[in-house]
């Protein structure tokens, strides 16, 4: 079964890759020093089972003995490099700004250089779908009537 390191945002598994990366895992210590490391995963209800590993990128180059042939963690080491989540500051309602200009009162006519927008993208965006103003109705229908094609 695949080891994945049960570090938050840790994607980090035992691979082939990782062991050529010098990336090695290591088992959760048994008793007391289970708990701390627990606890430095900060992580809402987890409990480390007998076969749960954290990666060495979590751990700091002098907690490592790397005298021998294996890697090994020193005595007491607690994990201790993590990238935890940022939490997102709350704005107050005073800070905030509005997205959009508040709205006009109902009868108050739009300002000028707003029709003008207005006004040229309707009539551009009829020219693009071939409406003839001088067929359309006073409803805006079009009405019935010979059309003649050139």
């Amino acid at each position: 079964m695949p080891e994945f390191c049960a570090a938050y945002s840790c994607s980090n598994r035992r691979t082939v890759e990782s062991k050529a990366r010098g990336i090695t895992f290591h088992k959760f210590p048994r008793k007391d020093m289970r708990k701390k490391w627990e606890r430095a995963l900060r992580r809402k209800d987890f409990t480390a089972t007998n076969t749960t590993v954290l990666c060495s990128e979590h751990f700091k180059p002098e907690d490592f003995d790397r005298t021998g042939q294996i890697v090994r963690l020193r005595d007491g080491v607690i994990p201790s490099i993590f990238s935890f989540p940022v939490k997102p500051q709350k704005v107050s309602a005073s800070k905030v700004t509005p997205r959009f200009p508040s709205p006009q009162p109902l009868g108050s006519a739009p300002p000028e250089e707003f029709l003008g927008v207005l006004r040229s993208a309707s009539s551009r965006m009829d020219m693009m779908c071939g409406i003839n103003r001088a067929r359309l109705g006073p409803t805006g229908a079009i009405r019935a009537g010979p059309t003649r094609y050139r």
